[in-house]
Formats: structure tokens, C-alpha cells, sequence
């Protein structure tokens, strides 16, 4: 019986796709998981005290280390990683690699937050982002938000190899089903519709497009926390969250699925 390599699995954040890609790997590896938790902020000091104990303890054992994101909780990851020879390996999804001021979105906004996050992209042994534009971005559709985008940029000089990965989907769960569904409908799904996710997830173009087309009707998936019902236009509606074994089916029934962010 073959014995299973051992990851340390670090994660900031708990989500569908961060867990999908757990349960992934737990099939194929022993996973040592941490997660850090960023919030509320006046803990960070203490969750990186315990982080780097943990680290310290597992780090012989395990064959290599694994982030989700880059910021704070991947300093000691790299930096332990680097002494003990382990290769560290970032996967990236967004937030680490952007600076958008405007809608208070990205790492590189703010400059203990960016210098962690550079440190971390830099001295990594291998970053696996999701979609190029990660890399290298060009921004021509906003001039009062820097232009020049993703970490190749934001991080220079950042020479760590990288290697585009993009999120899969199951094409079972989540299938077209074109019957009965509702006409002229339209989804979109957010953690939260509260700022700053609020302008990340484009919720303010869709209240603001919506009256424009009163014969279409705009959902909404989300946790409510921001937005008041009866001041939102007729055609748009909240919708309170569901399991994510039960999302497939939430989505068939709509004709459209906007991804707005």
C-alpha cells in the first residue's frame, strides 16, 4: 500500500471552490489543514503567532505546502517553506493580484497588506493562478484605477514560475436543463452585498441596468446584510442563499447567469 504524500493545506477564507479543491485533494493526500482567520483584524498578530508554531511542528513531515490566496497568511508559509528546502505552492484567485482603490478592492491598496502579499508571490516556489489575467492585466476600461494590473506588475520583479489553472466545474450538477425555466430571468450569486463585495461583484450595475428592462426580472443569491428590499427596483429580488449541493439546481432554474465581477 502506497503511503500518501503530506500537504499543509493554508487557507484565509472558507468558500465552495476552496473547499471543492480540498475535498480534491484529500482523495489523492494526507492534507494538514490551517486555516487562518484574518478577521477581526486585531487577531492577525496572534493567528500568525500560532500559524508559524503549527508550521514549525508539521513542516519536516510534510513534502510541500499549499496556499489558497496570497496576503499575511503566506509569509510564514514561504519563509518556513524556504529554511526546511519545502516547495510552496500559491494558488491565485483575485484579490492578491489586483489594486483597485476605487472599489476598495485588492492587496496592493494597502502597503503592509502589498508588501506581504510580494514578498509571498516572489519567493513562493511555484504560483498557479487561475486565468493569465492574473499575470498581466491591462485596465482600459476605468482611468481613475491603475492600468497596469496582476502580479507581473503589482510585484516586480516577480520571476516565480507560474502555471495557469483554471477552475473546473461538474457538468452534472451544474447542467443547462433547458426545460421550465423562467422567462426573461436573470442570477447572479455574491457572498455578500454589502461594500466593499458590493461594487466587486457588480450587485450596483445590475440594480442600476434593471429599470431600464422591466419586462426581465434580476435575481439575486446572497446573504443580505446591506441592502434595503423596498428600495430596490420592482424587477429586482433577493434571494436567500441555499446549500451548495442544492446551487445546481437554484441555477437551472433561471433562463440567463450573470457573472458580473
Amino acid at each position: 500500500m502506497s503511503v500518501k504524500l503530506k500537504i499543509i493545506y493554508v487557507t484565509a477564507f472558507n468558500s465552495s471552490f476552496i473547499n471543492k479543491d480540498r475535498i480534491l485533494l484529500e482523495k489523492y493526500f494526507e492534507l494538514i489543514p490551517f486555516f487562518f482567520n484574518p478577521l477581526p483584524k486585531w487577531k492577525t498578530p496572534f493567528s500568525l503567532i500560532k500559524q508559524l508554531f503549527k508550521l514549525i511542528i508539521e513542516i519536516s513531515s510534510a513534502n510541500c505546502v499549499v496556499c489558497q490566496f496570497a496576503g499575511f497568511h503566506t509569509v510564514f508559509p514561504v519563509l518556513i517553506g524556504k529554511l526546511f528546502k519545502k516547495k510552496v505552492y500559491i494558488i491565485l484567485l483575485g484579490a492578491e493580484c489586483h489594486n483597485y482603490p476605487k472599489i476598495q478592492h485588492g492587496n496592493f491598496r494597502k502597503k503592509i497588506l502589498g508588501k506581504a502579499t510580494s514578498y509571498s508571490l516572489k519567493n513562493a516556489f511555484k504560483l498557479l493562478p487561475i486565468d493569465y489575467s492574473l499575470a498581466n492585466w491591462e485596465n482600459n476600461y476605468d482611468d481613475e484605477e491603475p492600468k497596469f494590473q496582476g502580479f507581473l506588475n503589482l510585484a516586480k520583479p516577480c520571476k516565480t514560475p507560474f502555471e495557469i489553472i483554471p477552475h473546473g466545474f461538474d457538468d452534472i450538477k451544474f447542467n443547462y436543463l433547458p426545460e421550465n425555466k423562467i422567462k426573461k430571468s436573470f442570477l447572479t450569486i455574491s457572498s455578500s452585498v454589502a461594500p466593499p463585495v458590493y461594487y466587486r461583484k457588480g450587485i450596483d450595475l445590475i440594480i442600476e441596468v434593471a429599470p431600464f428592462f422591466p419586462d426581465c426580472n434580476f435575481s439575486i443569491l446572497c446573504r443580505n446584510d446591506y441592502l434595503k428590499i423596498d428600495e430596490l427596483p420592482q424587477n429586482v429580488s433577493l434571494l436567500d442563499a441555499v446549500p451548495y449541493d442544492k446551487l445546481g439546481e437554484k441555477i437551472a432554474e433561471f433562463e440567463y447567469y450573470l457573472q458580473v465581477s
